[in-house]
């Protein structure tokens, strides 16, 4: 009995632990109760850590009434477990099409626990948005718009 009540302790604190964002959390059941967490952050070292491009689940323009216009997307993503970082974002406009690539970063062969964490960001697209139609992707979702 003391054995599940240490394992709901743990999982408990865990919960509470998270990533640095604006961002609510979920927690996934874990397959192994007895993960151990992680013991270090992710380091400067490439060859130290995973970086991945976030899962994205939706990307919701919104056009700002504003002289210029100006256009924002909400993206919605995870954070796959609980050594899962938010990394980086970079944007890149090419005509009419505006492509944002998210990514994760995690230590390699690190055992994590299974928190699921959800990211919420508003990021402002870069740029004049005269009439017509544009097209934004992150990380391969894609959301069309019109001016």
């Amino acid at each position: 009995m003391s054995k599940w009540i240490l394992v709901l302790v743990l999982a408990t604190a865990l919960v509470g632990c998270g990533t640095e964002s604006t961002t609510s959390s979920t927690s996934v059941p874990a397959e192994n109760p007895t993960a151990v967490p992680p013991t270090s952050e992710p380091t400067a070292d490439p060859a130290a850590n995973e970086i991945k491009p976030m899962p994205i689940e939706t990307v919701n323009v919104q056009i700002r009434e504003s002289q210029p216009v100006q256009v924002a997307v909400e993206v919605n993503g995870t954070l796959n477990d609980g050594c899962t970082e938010f990394h980086q974002m970079s944007q890149v406009r090419t005509g009419t099409t505006i492509e944002i690539t998210i990514t994760t970063i995690r230590p390699k062969d690190m055992m994590c626990t299974q928190q699921l964490t959800f990211y919420t960001n508003t990021i402002a697209l870069e740029g004049e948005f005269p009439s017509g139609t544009y097209t934004v992707r992150v990380n391969g979702v894609e959301q069309t718009f019109t001016i």
